[in-house]
């Protein structure tokens, strides 16, 4: 299930790149004199840790990027220059790819809801029935 969800949310981050919704930077110029800042790993072209904005929401970017750096205590309590800004752009593309797969799972959970809802999936009607009163006694579904 893990290597589903991975596999989508890779696709995902295509399909927004492709829709012009997201970018992918260029983080040559992220240099601390000739050091590059940043691992690696965030130079290659299916990083999630490369992922500029376009079209989402900047608020609610800004909010999940507070949320992951204030949860790497090396990284909340450095001193402000190059390699904290460099740190905050790793936060904001894991921001962007957090939003992304947040949509993503959601609508993987939406879609198998509606599925199961037209299909009579049994566990979702378990129903008990008063066939004296002629009337629903209890229900696990909402009717």
């Amino acid at each position: 299930m893990a290597l589903t969800l991975g596999v989508q949310y890779n696709l995902e981050i295509e399909e927004a790149l492709k829709l012009g919704i997201i970018e992918r930077q260029d983080v040559s110029e992220l240099r601390d004199g000739k050091q590059y800042i940043l691992p690696n790993c965030m130079k290659t072209s299916r990083s999630l840790l490369n992922l500029k904005n376009v079209h989402l929401d900047e608020s609610q970017i800004r909010a999940v990027t507070e949320q992951i750096l204030n949860q790497i205590p090396g990284w909340k309590n450095m001193s402000i220059g190059p390699a904290k800004n460099a740190r905050i752009e790793c936060c904001r593309s894991l921001a962007i790819a957090a939003i992304l797969s947040d949509a993503t799972t959601k609508s993987i959970i939406s879609s198998q809801e509606v599925q199961r809802c037209f299909s009579g999936h049994p566990a979702l009607f378990k129903v008990q029935y008063d066939y004296a009163n002629k009337r629903i006694k209890d229900s696990t579904f909402d009717i």
